[in-house]
């Protein structure tokens, strides 16, 4: 019920999930849509990406579209572009995502070029995905200020990983740091269940406890 249409997931009534490719910078273990990623599907064919405009263009309750995948920095900037055109074409869409752990795996691929695309067709957010302050280098730190510099709002989305980050301390030296980086810590996700990932999903008691210490 929530994929009325193709590479569209519709689960909150303003908002949509559009997955504009299924390939990705980095196959997370403890990723949920390992039955999406890795088919050789990287820019959705000509039909569906058109039934995927229309279905949006169609529902004026639609505010934001989130653009994932896979990773949508994985496409070239043409096709990029050719996204953000699309969809600053119909009126109701005010703001639009972009979901990528590009600026922590390939954070050269975060160029001024590209910032420059993303202040074009502004308002168009970064969310990026940093789990842990080991992986915010000096190549991604200057990526992340190189988008805030050119105003694009920048903010970091987090799962709590067994063994990996859930402890207070280390969330708190990576907001310190985003923060410090001008990139906001938005949200710190459980980790789902995803098949072969229990030794790293941590208890909603962890979360409580982590929240409640910070």
């Amino acid at each position: 019920k929530n994929n009325p249409a193709p590479r569209i997931i519709h689960r909150y009534s303003d908002r949509v999930l559009f997955l504009v490719t299924d390939f990705c910078s980095v196959y997370c273990r403890y990723c949920t849509r390992k039955h999406f990623t890795g088919n050789e599907q990287v820019f959705p064919k000509q039909e569906e990406y058109q039934k995927a405009l229309n279905y949006i263009q169609t529902h004026p309750g639609i505010r934001e579209v989130i653009l994932s995948g896979g990773d949508p920095l994985t496409l070239g900037d043409e096709q990029l572009q050719r996204v953000f055109q699309d969809l600053r074409r119909i009126d109701h869409v005010e703001i639009i995502r972009v979901g990528s752990r590009m600026p922590v795996v390939c954070p050269m691929r975060m160029t001024e070029q590209l910032a420059k695309l993303f202040q074009k067709y502004k308002p168009v957010y970064l969310m990026t995905h940093f789990n842990h302050p080991r992986e915010l280098t000096q190549t991604s730190a200057q990526a992340l200020e190189r988008f805030v510099d050119h105003g694009v709002p920048v903010f970091n989305q987090m799962v709590l990983l067994n063994g990996v980050n859930n402890d207070a301390a280390i969330v708190q030296a990576l907001s310190r740091r985003l923060m410090y980086l001008r990139v906001k810590p938005y949200y710190m996700h459980q980790c789902d269940p995803s098949m072969g990932t229990d030794h790293l999903r941590t208890s909603i008691e962890n979360s409580l406890e982590i929240q409640k210490e910070l």
